[in-house]
């Protein structure tokens, strides 16, 4: 294995499937199985100082075994990577004995990296697969623009389907698909502090995703809310 620095930013647009960018040489005897890329997300880290969850932009890369005869142990997997990137100035920041896994972090120009080979299927003596996860440390973006509203969801009655009044604008990349609108209901909540029951005008908005490969995690669609709604002074109360 050999491994380079990075000196780009982190790009998960690109829908072709291939090696991170930090990586030059991998085993010749697997091959590039399926890649999948999130626009931000977080990981948790199980490391010898306690757990570390980083979040941002991130590529995960899965390899599979293309000749049986060559299926190499899981420590010399892991000690290939654990070398390769040591080399470009990466810090190992897991336990180095630990063989299925090597997780490493780097501040470069282009900003900090935290990268992870992760064994798959297999065992100690055979590995049949293993992925390599490459995170760029940043802050969601957002996307999400709320505003505070100044009527009654009674003014939106037969004007057909549509953002909620207090929505300026939702991800580019998922469609308005119904609406339930009623003008008494209730709900009820479960809340940190309990259960609280609301009654009132009630409607409840369904989107659906138009994108897959813009997928997003459900913690980067419920932080971009959170952000928006608290801007406009929400207060978070689940």
């Amino acid at each position: 294995v050999v491994a380079q620095g990075i000196t780009a930013p982190l790009d998960v647009s690109v829908k072709a499937c291939r090696n991170p960018p930090w990586l030059l040489r991998q085993f010749a005897y697997f091959k590039v199985d399926s890649c999948e890329r999130k626009i931000w997300d977080q990981v948790k880290f199980d490391l010898p100082a306690g757990e570390k969850a980083v979040a941002g932009k991130r590529l995960t890369v899965n390899y599979s075994l293309t000749d049986d005869s060559k299926a190499p142990t899981a420590l010399m997997t892991q000690k290939n990577y654990v070398s390769a990137l040591g080399k470009t100035g990466a810090r190992l920041m897991s336990d180095p004995a630990d063989a299925s896994q090597a997780v490493f972090m780097q501040k470069t120009p282009a900003g900090e990296f935290w990268y992870m080979y992760h064994g798959g299927s297999g065992n100690a003596d055979e590995i049949d697969s293993y992925l390599l996860t490459t995170i760029q440390v940043a802050p969601p973006p957002q996307e999400v623009v709320a505003q505070r509203t100044t009527g009654s969801l009674s003014d939106q009655q037969g004007k057909g389907c549509r953002n909620p009044p207090w929505l300026l604008k939702q991800f580019s990349y998922f469609k308005l698909h119904d609406c339930t609108s009623r003008d008494f209901d209730s709900i009820t909540l479960e809340l940190p502090s309990g259960t609280k029951t609301l009654a009132g005008q009630y409607l409840d908005v369904n989107y659906l995703l138009t994108d897959d490969n813009k997928e997003p995690t459900a913690l980067y669609v419920q932080q971009n809310y959170i952000h928006a709604l608290q801007k406009i002074g929400a207060k978070l109360v689940s």
